[in-house]
C-alpha cells in the first residue's frame, strides 16, 4: 500500500468514527446554497482532533499533485479551514493565515486577509469541506485580489460532485481535494444513498446555473425568472431515494 492510500484510509477511518459521517437524520438538513439532504458530514468535528489534522495535512503534501507550484503562504477559510490550514501550513513549511468571510474593516489586517502577506506568492487556501464552491470561489478572489501569484484550493471533503472544481477552473484556480462523499461509504447501503444524493445535486445545479444565467442576462421576463426560481427551489427539496 503506498503513503498517500495509507493515509486516505486513515483519513476515511477518522471521519468515520468523529465526524458522524453515518448520522442519517429525519430532517433534512439546509445547506447555505438552499441544498436539502439526509446526511449531515461534520468535519469540524475531525479537526477538533490534532491526530486527523496531522493525518489530513500528511496526505495533502504526499498527494499535492506533480506540476503545480510549490505553495509559499497556507490560508485557512473562515471558519473550518483554520485548524487544518496550520497543520498543512506546517508540513509544507510556510506561513499560515487566515481568508475572512469579510473585511473587518478596521485595525491591522483590516482586510479578508489576516496574519500573511501574500503579494507576489503561490498561495494555498484549505477549506474543510466544499458543497457547491462558491465560498471557495469566494475566499481564492479574495486571496489573489490582494496580490497572489497564483492560489491553489484544496478542501478536506468534496461533497460537490465535480460542481466545486469546474467552478474553481471557471475562475483561473486550481482545485484539490483529499477525499470525495463517496470514499467514505461504508456499506452498499451508504453507496446507493450517496449515489442518490450525486443524482439530486447535479439536477439542483442544473436548474441554479439556468437561474444564473438568465438573471445575469436581460431577456427574462419577471414571469420568467419566477418560474427558474421556483425549480431551482423544487431541485433543492430533499427527496427519499426510490425503494429497491
Amino acid at each position: 500500500m503506498s503513503m498517500v492510500d495509507a493515509l486516505k484510509r486513515d483519513l476515511i477511518q477518522g471521519y468515520r468514527v468523529v465526524s458522524g459521517v453515518f448520522d442519517w437524520v429525519d430532517n433534512p438538513i439546509t445547506y447555505a446554497s438552499g441544498f436539502q439532504n439526509y446526511n449531515y458530514v461534520d468535519t469540524r468535528r475531525l479537526v477538533a482532533w490534532p491526530k486527523w489534522r496531522q493525518c489530513a495535512a500528511e496526505l495533502a503534501v504526499h498527494s499535492y499533485e506533480q506540476g503545480l507550484p510549490m505553495p509559499e503562504v497556507v490560508l485557512g477559510v473562515e471558519s473550518g479551514g483554520i485548524l487544518p490550514a496550520g497543520d498543512i501550513g506546517a508540513q509544507f513549511g510556510v506561513p499560515t493565515g487566515i481568508v475572512r468571510k469579510a473585511a473587518k474593516g478596521h485595525g491591522n489586517d483590516a482586510g479578508r486577509i489576516a496574519g500573511v502577506d501574500v503579494e507576489g506568492l503561490v498561495a494555498l487556501v484549505v477549506e474543510d469541506v466544499t458543497t457547491t464552491g462558491g465560498s471557495s470561489v469566494s475566499a481564492a478572489q479574495a486571496v489573489r485580489a490582494a496580490g497572489a501569484m497564483q492560489v491553489i484550493v484544496l478542501t478536506l471533503l468534496d461533497r460537490s460532485w465535480g460542481h466545486a472544481k469546474q467552478a474553481m477552473q471557471a475562475e483561473g484556480f486550481e482545485f484539490l481535494a483529499l477525499l470525495q462523499l463517496l470514499d467514505l461509504a461504508k456499506t452498499q447501503e451508504d453507496k446507493l444513498l450517496f449515489e442518490h444524493e450525486e443524482r439530486r445535486f447535479h439536477a439542483f445545479m442544473e436548474a441554479w446555473r439556468e437561474l444564473e444565467s438568465a438573471r445575469n442576462g436581460d431577456e427574462a421576463s419577471p414571469k420568467e425568472l419566477k418560474a427558474l426560481e421556483e425549480a431551482v427551489a423544487e431541485a433543492a427539496k430533499y427527496t427519499p431515494p426510490p425503494e429497491g
